[in-house]
């Protein structure tokens, strides 16, 4: 929220019709601060609302005005499935997001042992049943070398265990 403040003063007296520049500009006052974490969030948010009043003036929903051709999409959670969880939190955290309307649910792999990481996944699945599509990312972290990701998931019952994996 912080970082959002910084930039906001920058806004004024805008026209929000001008996205891009806006984004380019709110771009480079953060460069100090880096561009990821924070930064991106926070232009994140005002990037959304400039497209949210974009789509508001031309009186379309947002997904309408960026092209979309589907009336929804499937989400998913990633909220309650990290490696340092208990297992009972993450199927109570899984759970709720499904009675809040979420459609997925998304937990992390990258346990020291593999076995960990699919009796983790089996759990949620169990837990959630079978017409709840789990996906799983394993951390992107240095210490975690691309091979070692992509080289387990071949090894995960995909198609009973983890509909769908990203390993980035």
């Amino acid at each position: 929220m912080t970082h959002v403040k910084e930039i906001a003063r920058l806004l004024l007296g805008e026209d929000p019709s001008d996205i891009g520049r806006i984004y380019d500009r709110l771009l480079w006052a953060g460069a100090s601060v880096g561009r990821s974490g924070v930064a991106t969030q926070a232009i994140a948010s005002v990037d959304t609302a400039l497209w949210d009043v974009r789509a508001r003036r031309a009186g379309l929903p947002l997904a309408k005005l960026l092209g979309a051709y589907r009336d929804s999409v499937r989400t998913y959670n990633t909220s309650g499935g990290y490696l340092q969880a208990p297992i009972d939190e993450v199927k109570e955290k899984a759970w709720r997001s499904l009675q809040d309307g979420i459609g997925g649910i998304k937990i992390k792999v990258g346990q020291p042992d593999l076995k960990e990481d699919l009796r983790r996944l089996a759990a949620v699945r169990e837990h959630l049943g079978d017409d709840v599509p789990p996906a799983s990312s394993s951390p992107t972290c240095p210490a975690w070398a691309a091979s070692r990701p992509i080289s387990r998931s071949r090894r995960w019952p995909t198609t009973r265990t983890c509909r769908w994996r990203r390993t980035s």
